[in-house]
């Protein structure tokens, strides 16, 4: 009986074995199967998704980039010969040194609109204001120069500053072939400190009827972040790399005058601030 009862085990056992080597090679074939369907799809489409490609900043956004991270002063040394003596039997020439200092940009301010007005006007709106006063206004503010980088500084209170533009000179004088005509660029940045660096400068161009124009993008190329970066002295001697450009919107303006409006979060940190200005446009005559 004992030896039925171990032999039915047996048989049992190898029953259980078999099945599963059966569900095994089952299983390593679906896999099999499974790998070569994926490695088919991947040759198929990952190639082309995640093949190597170079990127390269824009012509604009690499002249604004120069102009934003230029010396504001370029020192020259002028070595002139004064007198000539005889030592010795010897020439010797004495020479005087001194130093040049050009201004490598263009200095403006811009103004609080309520110091521009009078009293009784403070309290109007500012669209109100600017249709009411846009001529003289536009006489009394600094403007604003394209293909250039102009420092613009402000009084310590003013969060929202005003400047004058006008694009039918720009359009008149500047012309950059192999862009979109029409696009204006503001490109701005400023001397970054770990207090400064999340700050930012919204720019608003407004209408001789005060109304405001809708800026077509903000936002600035990846290529553009990352081929035109600084270095930020942290604390405890550490560095971090940034972005030159902290501000770039881009505009389609007609032929006509704006008043610029910089809004600042933080003007007391962030200080006066560089701005070029580039305008896409063709030469009709070309």
């Amino acid at each position: 009986m004992m030896e039925d009862l171990t032999e039915q085990t047996r048989k049992g056992m190898f029953y259980i074995m078999r099945r599963i080597q059966k569900i095994s090679k089952k299983s390593m074939v679906y896999f099999f199967m499974t790998s070569i369907i994926m490695n088919m799809g991947c040759e198929k489409y990952l190639p082309g998704t995640y093949q190597e490609e170079d990127f390269f900043i824009a012509f604009l956004d690499e002249k604004a980039c120069e102009y934003l991270t230029r010396p504001l002063v370029r020192t020259d040394t002028v070595i002139v010969p004064i007198d000539t003596l005889f030592i010795d039997d010897s020439v010797v020439v004495v020479y005087d040194t001194s130093f040049t200092y050009d201004t490598m940009y263009v200095a403006g301010t811009a103004s609080i609109l309520a110091d521009l007005v009078d009293s009784v006007w403070v309290d109007s709106s500012e669209s109100v204001i600017i249709r009411a006063f846009f001529d003289s206004l536009s006489a009394a503010l600094d403007t604003l120069l394209a293909d250039t980088v102009m420092r613009i500084s402000y009084p310590d209170e003013g969060d929202t500053i005003y400047a004058f533009y006008d694009h039918r000179a720009i359009q008149a004088q500047v012309s950059i072939r192999g862009h979109e005509s029409g696009d204006t660029y503001f490109f701005i940045g400023w001397n970054l400190t770990n207090k400064n660096k999340d700050g930012f400068i919204d720019v608003d161009l407004i209408r001789s009827d005060g109304s405001v124009v809708k800026e077509k993008t903000t936002i600035i190329p990846l290529e553009t972040v990352a081929g035109c970066t600084g270095t930020l002295e942290l604390v405890a001697g550490t560095k971090e790399i940034v972005s030159v450009i902290r501000i770039r919107p881009v505009f389609e303006l007609d032929k006509a005058p704006y008043i610029v409006r910089f809004l600042i979060s933080q003007p007391t940190e962030i200080g006066p601030f560089r701005v070029a200005i580039f305008w896409a446009g063709e030469r009709l005559n070309n």
